[in-house]
């Protein structure tokens, strides 16, 4: 494979939903690229993709056809990956073909899956008779912002109901359950892919989220993070076959480094950004503990970022000359910093009794872990409120709080 810098590619459906979301990473990170000229070349004439196909390093075939037609979807998902097969053979035979394929391949109810599928076939052939380097992603169901409502994915009809404040209507119970990937996700699966050093050992990955998501999910996301109403009404029950399909993303994994980091969350909301105008999202409403020595509020927790390795963001005012703490972890781990204010942050350790005073202030910024097993005390000396920034490597829980004060 060609030094990164100078690797050649061409994109097939560079207009379309996936196609758009590549170039735009494809320009940010400098990589050259050639994008399919309609007036120039046919997938359906090998002879015309002569000029598009040689001296490429890498062919990534996104164009298809979602919706339409029978007759339609062969001529332009089959039909149109072998013309371009056909070209590659002919006239560029080291060139990488990377097909944008889908899980659909799985269900025999789907023609589109078949459509696909039969694509996928004439690249295991062109690898197996003409030693063609080819590799289909079997992406699941992908979402993001840009997507066409009734018809890229459900995301994106729900994300245009919402912005446009209709109804969102539900077929069936909502139980029914897919797998969602989000679009960057996607496009750095492909980039991966790109750059891959040396010819694929295996023909097909499924490119997925790896976890199934029902509708009715979706709907209490969307709930938990628009600040307006979402009417939902559930009509007819569903008739016919259930199209769940259970696959992992465990040999992407293995082979390209690659796995999704978007949180379904966080990609809801990014769909959600279409018409920011009616989407300024309220993430979470804080809920403040006050005293007469001041104030404290929990800012973040694993949930609120569907992080699991995150611990816990909060803030604590103290007003002047008030004292907080007394009390040590024999687990948790903690870390303050004054962002606002003075204060003298008392520690003490249990084994050996000895002391330790730190003066923390919004001249001086710096955090301080606060070591396990210490009781300490953090006192406001400043004139004014005292504001102290303090993250926890676990959040915190009734049950297991490992919080004592000393006896």
């Amino acid at each position: 494979m060609t030094k990164t810098n100078k690797i050649k590619i061409a994109v097939t459906g560079d207009e379309g939903f996936l196609g758009k979301h590549l170039i735009k990473v494809l320009k940010t990170r400098g990589l050259s690229f050639t994008t399919f000229d309609r007036t120039k070349y046919n997938l359906l004439n090998p002879e015309s993709l002569k000029g598009f196909v040689t001296g490429k390093d890498v062919v990534i075939h996104l164009a298809g056809a979602n919706r339409n037609t029978n007759f339609k979807l062969s001529q332009t998902n089959t039909l149109g990956t072998v013309g371009l097969l056909s070209a590659i053979a002919e006239y560029s035979p080291k060139t990488r073909l990377i097909y944008a394929s889908s899980s659909q391949i799985y269900l025999d109810q789907s023609y589109y899956g078949l459509s696909k599928r039969q694509a996928e076939e004439l690249l295991h052939w062109y690898r197996n008779n003409a030693a063609l380097d080819t590799l289909a992603l079997r992406f699941s169901n992908l979402y993001g912002p840009g997507g066409k409502p009734f018809y890229n994915s459900v995301i994106a009809t729900f994300a245009s109901l919402i912005n446009e404040g209709k109804t969102i209507s539900v077929n069936g119970d909502g139980k029914q359950e897919r797998d969602y990937l989000y679009v960057d996700d996607a496009v750095e699966a492909i980039i991966k892919a790109t750059l891959h050093q040396g010819k694929f050992e295996t023909a097909e990955l499924d490119i997925c989220s790896g976890t199934q998501t029902s509708l009715n999910k979706l709907l209490e996301i969307l709930k938990s993070v628009c600040p307006q109403e979402i009417p939902v009404e559930y009509k007819k029950t569903l008739s016919g076959p259930e199209w769940r399909i259970n696959k992992d993303n465990q040999s992407a994994k293995e082979l390209l480094g690659w796995q999704p980091t978007t949180s379904l969350r966080q990609g809801l909301i990014n769909s959600l950004g279409i018409k920011t105008e009616n989407t300024l999202l309220q993430i979470k409403k804080l809920v403040k503990h006050q005293d007469s020595r001041g104030m404290f509020a929990e800012v973040l927790r694993p949930e609120d970022i569907d992080n699991p390795a995150f611990g816990q963001m909060s803030i604590n005012v103290t007003s002047p000359g008030e004292t907080k703490g007394g009390h040590y972890h024999l687990y948790k781990r903690e870390w303050f910093c004054v962002v606002r204010g003075k204060g003298l942050l008392i520690l003490r350790d249990r084994a050996t009794k000895k002391r330790k005073e730190i003066i923390l202030s919004e001249d001086k910024l710096r955090v301080v872990e606060i070591p396990t097993n210490n009781v300490h005390w953090i006192k406001n000396i400043g004139k004014s409120d005292m504001f102290l920034l303090l993250y926890i490597d676990k959040s915190y829980n009734s049950e297991t709080a490992d919080t004592y004060r000393e006896e």
